[in-house]
């Protein structure tokens, strides 16, 4: 028991120096409502937006997708803003293994 505990500890260290603390989520956001989950997104989280455009496959309806990177304890949050504006929302959440910019770690140049 002692061995797995071990063992799994030291991948998490060595995830840490190698990736670094940079992490987040990024959230695909499909939606008849995207102007007005956008502008809440701004709002009240504070986080940017970028907005991409597609069809649907299925319905063949054009639509505004919104994509939008948060910190891992954001997640949470993002989701009830969206959900209280459009039950039907297509939501996907993904692991970002580096983030920096406006609102996340700047990145440092190297001399």
């Amino acid at each position: 028991m002692y061995t797995i505990v071990a063992v799994f500890v030291g991948s998490r260290v060595i995830d840490y120096v190698l990736e670094g603390t940079g992490k987040g989520k990024a959230a695909i956001i499909v939606s008849q409502h995207a102007e007005e989950i956008s502008n809440r997104i701004h709002a009240e989280m504070e986080r940017g937006t970028t907005f991409f455009y597609g069809k649907g496959g299925y319905s063949n309806t054009d639509r505004k997708i919104i994509y939008c990177v948060v910190s891992r304890s954001e997640v949470g949050r993002l989701k009830k803003l969206v959900h209280a504006i459009d039950r039907l929302a297509f939501v996907t959440v993904n692991d970002v293994f580096e983030v920096f910019g406006e609102g996340f770690n700047r990145m440092q140049e190297k001399a």
